[in-house]
């Protein structure tokens, strides 16, 4: 019965693990852009 339980919600759980890391890589890439963005920021402001 366990089993059943487990091979029908597989599929879900593993679309879960995959929205969680697609996730954690957005935050990554847009923590990174903000970061590029601070940098070129100060960049600007160090050559005026």
């Amino acid at each position: 019965m366990a089993r059943d339980f487990v091979v029908k919600h597989l599929p879900s759980v593993a679309l879960i693990d995959q929205l969680s890391a697609v996730r954690a890589v957005v935050e990554m890439v847009s923590l990174v852009c903000r970061l590029g963005a601070v940098a070129l920021a100060d960049d600007r402001r160090a050559k005026i």
